[in-house]
C-alpha cells in the first residue's frame, strides 16, 4: 500500500534521525579513539616570527605575530573560520617583525592574556600595540625564567629567558622570550631573537635543552645557533623562520652548517611555507609543504 504524504513526512524524519545519530556517533568515536595531538605551526609570514599552538583539548597559544597582517591569513590556515579566540599571545621581544602582525590580530581576534618580554620598545609599533592591549584591556603578564603555562594532557609551557629582574631598557634580542613546550616525550625549543650570550647562559645554567626541535634563533643568524648551543639541544629538526630573498642574508651558511654538521634536519619556512608538527606525546611527525614525513 502507498505511503501517505503523512506517513511520508514521518519516515523521512525517521530517516534523519538515524542519519544524525549516525554521525554524531562516528564523531564521538572518532574522538575517543583518534590520539591526542598536539599542533604546533610555524607560519608563512615571511620574514619575521610567528609560530601557533594548539592543545589537544583545544587550548590555543600564539607566540609573536609576523610583521603584518599576514599572521592573518595564516591562522585561518590553522583554525576554524569562526574561533576568534585565542587563550594565550606571547610577545617575545617589541621588535617589528614579531609584534607588527599583533596588531592586526588585535582587530580580529580575542585574546586571553599577553605574555610578554620585560624590554620596552621604543617604536610607533610597540606604541600602537600597547595602547590596544590597554584599550581592549586585555590582562598583561611579564615574562621570566622559571614561569610556566599548565596546558591540558600535562603540556607544560616553560619560560626558560629572561632572567628575573630584566630591565625595561635591556635590548630587545637579548630579552627575548625563550621558551620550551614540553607534551609527554616531545619537546619544542623555542628561542626567538636570542643571541648566543643567551644560549651560553642557558648552557652553562644546566637548563634541561634537550628537544626535538629547535627554532633557530634570529631567522638563521650567525648571531644565534651557537656549537655548544645546539650539541646542548641535541634537535632532530631545525626550523628556520626567514623570508624568501631578504635583505639580511638570513639564514646564514655558518647556521646551516651547524646544524649540517650534527645532521639535523632542516626545515625553512622561507622554501616550505608553514611548517606544522604533530605530536601524540610519544611520536613526532611533520607536515613540511609538500610531503609529509614521519
Amino acid at each position: 500500500m502507498p505511503l501517505n504524504r503523512t506517513q511520508s513526512l514521518s519516515l523521512l524524519f525517521l530517516i534523519f534521525l538515524l542519519f544524525v545519530n549516525s554521525a554524531v556517533y562516528v564523531l564521538l568515536y572518532r574522538e575517543e579513539h583518534s590520539p591526542k595531538l598536539l599542533t604546533v605551526s610555524f607560519l608563512d609570514i615571511g620574514q619575521g616570527d610567528s609560530i601557533f599552538i594548539e592543545t589537544p583539548g583545544g587550548r590555543q597559544m600564539l607566540i609573536d605575530g609576523g610583521r603584518d597582517a599576514r599572521v592573518l591569513r595564516e591562522l585561518s590556515g590553522v583554525m576554524s573560520p569562526f574561533d576568534k579566540d585565542i587563550d594565550v599571545v606571547i610577545a617575545t621581544h617589541p621588535d617589528a617583525d614579531h609584534i607588527g602582525g599583533l596588531i592586526d590580530l588585535l582587530g580580529k581576534y580575542k585574546i586571553g592574556t599577553l605574555l610578554e618580554s620585560p624590554a620596552e620598545g621604543k617604536t610607533a609599533t610597540y606604541r600602537t600595540l600597547k595602547n590596544l592591549v590597554e584599550e581592549k584591556n586585555i590582562p598583561e603578564v611579564l615574562a621570566e625564567e622559571g614561569g610556566e603555562i599548565l596546558f591540558d594532557y600535562g603540556i607544560i609551557v616553560e619560560v626558560l629567558s629572561p632572567p628575573i629582574g630584566t630591565s625595561p631598557n635591556t635590548e630587545t634580542n637579548t630579552a627575548s622570550i625563550v621558551i620550551k613546550v614540553t607534551y609527554g616525550e616531545n619537546e619544542f625549543l623555542l628561542t626567538a631573537d636570542a643571541p648566543r650570550q643567551v644560549e651560553h647562559r642557558l648552557v652553562t645554567g644546566k637548563k634541561d635543552l634537550v628537544s626535538d626541535v629547535l627554532k633557530a634563533g634570529h631567522h638563521g643568524s650567525r648571531t644565534s645557533s651557537s656549537n655548544e648551543f645546539v650539541e646542548a639541544v641535541n634537535p632532530e629538526h631545525a626550523v628556520v623562520s626567514s623570508g624568501k630573498s631578504n635583505s639580511y642574508g638570513h639564514p646564514h651558511k655558518e647556521t646551516l652548517d651547524t646544524f649540517s654538521k650534527h645532521n639535523i634536519k632542516i626545515l625553512r619556512t622561507d622554501e616550505r611555507g608553514r611548517i606544522t608538527f604533530y605530536s601524540d606525546s610519544k611520536t613526532l611527525s611533520v607536515d613540511k609543504g609538500r610531503s609529509v614525513e614521519k
